[in-house]
């Protein structure tokens, strides 16, 4: 038996969203809701979170590389450009202690 599974991209796009929004947002927990608001409707069936997992990175690689094949920048700091505007005091202290440390040896 073979089972297909065809998943809107703006569902791919919600769950980025709510991934950058709230980090610890794991699949399992996305697709549980996606399966309680599948009920609320009045409607069945469940999502499979492991084929919603491949397809979700199958979706951020082939975004990737349109996004690289446009020449656009993966990742643009607001702080950081066009000129630096943030120090991060306490990077800088760890790296002076961690130079410190690696001359004793």
């Amino acid at each position: 038996m073979q089972a297909q599974t065809l998943f809107h991209q703006d569902l791919f796009h919600s769950f980025e969203a709510m991934k950058t929004a709230a980090p610890g947002m794991s699949v399992k927990a996305f697709t549980a809701m996606l399966d309680q608001r599948t009920k609320q409707f009045g409607r069945t069936g469940k999502v499979n979170a492991d084929a919603f997992q491949r397809s979700f990175l199958q979706y951020v690689y082939y975004n990737t590389e349109v996004n690289q094949l446009l020449g656009k920048e993966p990742f643009v700091c607001p702080a950081c450009s066009p000129e630096m505007v943030a120090v991060s005091v306490d990077g800088n202290r760890k790296l002076y202690r961690f130079q410190k440390t690696n001359h004793k040896n």
